[in-house]
């Protein structure tokens, strides 16, 4: 090690396992050993290393830990009318974890891609490593190069979606973790995970009241034709499906679109713009008068003055709902669609705020839809001139600063949650 240069390298490789859909016959059986030790050269601090295992089972290997945020202890009874990360009242937050398996037959194939990289630090972080108490400066540089690596990795894995797809056709399984090496000494701190809890929190609600006789019923069952009779299939299915999506861009999106969805429905009930009419007829006369030869590309346009904006749209859809309409905020999500809709650059905390805020409306939104029609889920019906304007709770709330809690576990065997989808290849031990 030269002069002045420091002998302290902060390790980070992030790592993801699929079933592959793939010919087993030729194939060696998968080295576990690979999930849990590699070789990264100290010489080449800086570069990202990438490395890909092809093989198949028989195999059982422990991952790791993996930690789970949950609501529990509500004083509400069932049913309980909330939605992920609202808290019930009464519940408190708690944290449950499970030792999970990696297990697969001798036909099942394991594609595993990681990516690694070392970056040198300053020797105080050794030692903070060694107390497990990473200063503000150290947390940043671990933060930024997990994320970098994590960039790394799904970038690959979608060259795979492009190029060979059955190698990534089932995804098993995330771990991304960092210790901290000493080169002079040859010492390795132990591997940590850092658990960020995802915004999207269930709530463990107790249903056993509604079951007798092994059968189940509630409100959903026995009202089962009014809901169908409602009509509102694509927005309950796209609330269906943004339950089960971890990746947040994906979930924001697919409840953007019920309240759009709704947003439409109820514009036919918007007045017309009266003045903005007088404009735009004023200006086509003008253009008619003074510039003739750009007549015809005017009309052609002038649709798009008169057409009603999507906040306006939304704005309407609430007023009819009796839900409290915030514009600012409702701007600020609108800002966050575009930018994800479009390619172009929007910042991480304004998706998180933003996909929390609008997870909330979309949900108040079907729920007051369906009241509209005369369907109750909870409560006898009343009349709609009688129901009490919903104020979400972001819009109640949004001067209090939203923080995500961030969890480690330190005992070297280290994993996310489960993708759901992965059941038949994690299970816990």
């Amino acid at each position: 090690m030269k002069p002045g240069v420091t002998s302290i390298a902060l390790i980070v490789r992030a790592q993801t396992l699929f079933s592959a859909f793939a010919a087993s016959e030729s194939l060696p059986v998968f080295q576990t050993d690979w999930l849990d030790r590699f070789k990264l050269p100290l010489n080449a601090l800086g570069t990202t290393f990438v490395r890909a295992r092809l093989g198949k089972g028989p195999l059982n290997h422990k991952l790791g830990i993996a930690a789970t945020l949950y609501f529990d202890g509500s004083d509400e009874n069932y049913p309980v009318f909330s939605f992920p990360s609202e808290s019930p009242k009464g519940s408190s937050l708690r944290v449950s974890s499970l030792k999970y398996d990696l297990m697969a037959d001798d036909k099942t194939v394991i594609f595993y891609l990681e990516a690694a990289v070392g970056v040198p630090v300053a020797p105080e972080g050794w030692e903070q490593a060694s107390r497990n108490e990473l200063g503000q400066s150290l947390k940043s540089v671990v933060d930024g190069a997990l994320r970098q690596t994590r960039s790394v990795l799904d970038t690959l894995v979608g060259v795979y979606a492009l190029y060979q797809y059955p190698l990534i056709w089932t995804r098993i399984h995330d771990r991304d973790g960092y210790c901290f090496v000493n080169a002079t000494t040859k010492e390795a701190s132990p591997f940590q995970q850092q658990l960020p809890a995802d915004n999207f929190i269930p709530f463990r609600v107790d249903a056993s009241s509604q079951v007798q006789d092994g059968e189940f019923s509630d409100a959903v069952i026995t009202k089962a034709g009014e809901l169908i009779g409602a009509q509102l299939k694509e927005p309950l299915i796209f609330l269906k499906d943004s339950l089960w999506h971890s990746d947040i861009r994906t979930r924001f999106l697919l409840q953007f679109w019920i309240v759009e969805y709704f947003a439409e429905k109820h514009s036919a009930r918007l007045p017309h713009d009266e003045g903005m009419r007088s404009f735009v007829s004023a200006l086509e006369k003008m253009i008619a008068d003074r510039f003739p030869d750009y007549l015809q590309r005017f009309t052609a346009r002038k649709g798009e003055l008169l057409r009603q904006t999507l906040v306006e749209k939304v704005q309407a859809c609430c007023n009819d709902l009796r839900i409290q309409y915030d514009d600012a905020t409702f701007r600020r999500a609108k800002k966050v669609r575009d930018a994800l809709s479009h390619g172009a650059q929007y910042r991480d905390d304004d998706l998180r705020a933003m996909e929390q805020f609008v997870r909330e409306l979309a949900r108040h939104i079907v729920r007051r839809e369906l009241e509209c029609r005369g369907v109750f889920l909870a409560g006898e019906p009343i009349p709609v001139a009688d129901l009490p304007i919903i104020i979400p709770a972001f819009i109640r709330l949004q001067g209090e600063q939203l923080q995500t809690t961030t969890f480690a576990i330190n005992n070297g065997e280290i994993s996310v949650r489960p993708n759901p989808h992965a059941a038949t290849q994690i299970s816990p031990e």
